[in-house]
């Protein structure tokens, strides 16, 4: 099986390798959702409606010469493992992917910003960027808005605010996340009462795709619940005033690990390493789990700092759309496991 190359030295918005605090805080997004007048949402929508509404936006878009350095996918025609891969670098969500009909995302170059188009509603627009700052990114998408709301009429409530398929997006259509890693947290069995503070405050912790999914690697997304009855400064505050307790708590953690548990922190981290080098076959839920091992003890001076950029991509490239496309095949999933310890042992070497 030949290897594609470019793919391993890919990089991404959302997992940076520089940045301030990261390694809590990995990157931050700001999403807008947004509904067109007189189009019927696009889970009410006929096929037919859909392919209508798709061609309006791109047609309104192409006049007023927006989004002329992105990339255009149209992705019923992109194959399955095309379509995971997107959601594999965060630039899709689940559910676009799993859509049904006329449906696209628009990509910057950067791989900063995209926007989706008849997912759940018919645009909704995020951009990445690494650390927190959810000020700055919220500041561009909301200029990209602006710009968007010149050539195409919004669904827009004097008292509902921005009309959306789903009631806990409407008002301000904003949805502010903030992508931590938590391994101290989850080693230590103390993320329940992360989530249970975090529901008193309307706020939720995802996994590692968002809604509906399970923190692979210990990575969790911390966003907003709710978009109504808020003003976008205020929501973009609501994590603000969270994202240094869960920082500090995690950094408290860590020090207790290494300074009290140090023999077994740093056989944790140990046996990740020479599982991950024995290049044995090894599921992408379990490598994960070792990568997070493995970023830990870079972070408590057990594993050399300058492995920090390859892990960090290793994250992505387990994964099994990404897999298959370095392995350049379809492949079932036991040999996945195979060629996945074959090619961290063949990264990490």
């Amino acid at each position: 099986m030949e290897l594609n190359k470019d793919m391993l030295d890919s990089n991404w918005a959302w997992f940076p390798s520089e940045g301030q605090d990261l390694d809590v805080v990995i990157s931050s997004r700001i999403r807008l959702a947004r509904n067109l007048a007189n189009f019927p949402f696009s889970s009410k929508a006929t096929p037919e409606q859909k392919e209508n509404t798709e061609a309006y936006i791109l047609g309104n878009f192409a006049k007023a010469k927006l989004f002329q350095d992105y990339t255009h996918l149209n992705l019923a025609s992109l194959d399955q493992n095309e379509i995971a891969l997107l959601v594999e670098q965060h630039l899709i969500s689940r559910d676009h992917a799993q859509g049904q009909g006329s449906r696209s995302v628009l990509i910057k170059q950067d791989q900063t910003i995209s926007v989706m188009i008849n997912e759940e509603d018919h645009i909704r627009m995020q951009i990445l960027g690494p650390g927190l700052q959810l000020s700055n990114l919220y500041n561009t998408i909301n200029a990209l808005d602006d710009d968007i709301d010149k050539h195409v009429p919004y669904a827009f409530h004097p008292k509902f605010g921005y009309l959306t398929a789903c009631p806990t997006n409407a008002g301000t259509g904003l949805r502010v996340s903030v992508m931590f890693h938590l391994p101290s947290l989850t080693i230590t069995k103390q993320m329940d009462k992360i989530y249970q503070n975090l529901i008193k405050k309307r706020l939720s912790l995802r996994g590692f795709y968002g809604e509906g999914t399970s923190a692979l690697g210990d990575f969790y997304q911390l966003s907003n619940q709710i978009s109504m009855g808020k003003t976008e400064a205020q929501l973009i505050q609501m994590l603000e005033a969270v994202v240094p307790q869960i920082m500090d708590y995690e950094r408290k953690v860590r020090e207790n690990l290494i300074s009290h548990n140090a023999k077994s922190t740093n056989e944790l981290v140990q046996k990740a390493w020479a599982t991950l080098r024995s290049g044995e076959s090894i599921s992408s839920e379990k490598s994960m789990c070792f990568l997070s091992h493995i970023r830990l003890g870079i972070y408590l001076d057990i594993i050399k700092s300058d492995m920090l950029p390859l892990i960090h991509r290793l994250f992505v490239l387990v994964q099994p759309a990404h897999l298959q496309k370095i392995y350049k095949g379809a492949f079932p999933p036991e040999e996945r496991d195979q060629l996945r310890g074959k090619l961290i042992k063949k990264l990490l070497q």
